[in-house]
């Protein structure tokens, strides 16, 4: 059958578009990332028409952040706890933000909410383990980061971040478990 020429054409301009992804890193000047830049614009047109859809405002802040614009990215979190203020992923994506900034009672304030909202949230538990690690808050981080463990042994940072929490407080046999166990499962990493 004979395929009409509109749709050739916008197969044709699938192909090119997927050649293009494939072919380039989608990066011109440093830091520019084209990918970043388009899907940051095609999410802000459908937040336009969709003004109240908290996930879209969630997934529009992580472009934001991605494409280091973390102003627009804290806005847009921002939007969406305003419409959902139990949203367990905004959050917890707001926390590591805040986290990310050394805005360390907010970021503290948003894990523990997205944990009010969602107890087994990973994400949220390691960056509340972290965070309390690192403002001297090591047996309560520890606590987090070893229940992290319990719910996904794979999370390498976490145990990473345990083994260095448990050094820190003296346990050096524990945090050389937790290192020998980080790389029989993931030889090299950073740091070991």
């Amino acid at each position: 059958p004979q395929v009409p020429s509109v749709t050739r054409l916008g197969i044709a301009s699938g192909s090119l578009i997927v050649l293009a992804a494939c072919f380039s890193t989608g990066e011109g000047k440093e830091g520019y990332n084209l990918w970043t830049k388009e899907r940051v614009r095609y999410l802000l047109e459908r937040t336009k028409r969709e003004p109240e859809n908290a996930n879209l405002h969630v997934m529009i802040s992580k472009a934001y952040f991605e494409d280091r614009q973390p102003r627009r990215a804290e806005k847009h979190l921002r939007m969406a706890l305003k419409m959902e203020p139990n949203f367990a992923e905004a959050h917890c994506n707001l926390a590591v933000m805040l986290h990310a900034q050394r805005r360390l009672s907010g970021a503290r304030q948003h894990y523990e909410a997205a944990l009010a909202a969602d107890s087994t949230m990973v994400e949220a538990m390691a960056g509340l383990g972290t965070l309390l690690c690192g403002t001297n808050r090591r047996g309560e981080g520890i606590q987090q980061l070893e229940r992290v463990l319990e719910l996904d042994p794979s999370r390498h940072k976490a145990r990473y971040n345990l083994s260095v929490a448990y050094h820190k407080v003296g346990d050096y046999v524990k945090a050389i478990e937790h290192l020998h166990h980080l790389l029989a499962e993931q030889p090299g990493y950073p740091g070991c």
